[in-house]
């Protein structure tokens, strides 16, 4: 399946969620899952669950943002995704493969959804509440799916 498709303008962080601030490494939209880049003066990058470093998911996007701007990223709490139909409520999202079909570096796509394959990583973002609203608790477990 799909990764989710996050429409830039409908992202929302609802009021008591934990948000951030930090500095893009690179081009960052809205609704993109962000990892910190230790390698790159502590940037933030599109997570991705292929390497350890980028799995390490750390929030979600709240803005555009490019390479050296400030980036606003939400740790933790709810988060509106969508106006409309987005998620499947019950189920858990996690950082997706840059591999998954219309799924890029910062990628969400349901676990049940995912092409997780042997040696990539978990990494739990959250669960929906709601058909648009994602309850963001990040597990960035390190761990790499045995075979």
């Amino acid at each position: 399946m799909a990764a989710l498709t996050i429409t830039a303008n409908q992202v929302t962080p609802v009021a008591g969620a934990g948000i951030i601030q930090v500095t893009a490494g690179d081009t960052i939209t809205p609704g993109m899952s962000v990892y910190k880049n230790t390698g790159n003066s502590d940037k933030y990058h599109g997570a991705f669950n292929t390497t350890k470093p980028a799995a390490l998911c750390a929030g979600i996007a709240l803005n555009i943002a490019s390479d050296e701007q400030p980036l606003s990223i939400l740790t933790q709490g709810d988060i509106i995704l969508s106006t409309g139909s987005l998620l499947a409520v019950g189920q858990v999202y996690v950082v997706a493969d840059e591999n998954t079909p219309t799924a890029t570096d910062g990628g969400i796509i349901s676990y049940e959804d995912a092409l997780i394959a042997t040696s990539d990583y978990v990494t739990t973002i959250g669960v929906a509440t709601t058909v648009a609203i994602l309850r963001v608790n990040i597990t960035a477990s390190g761990a790499q799916l045995a075979s």
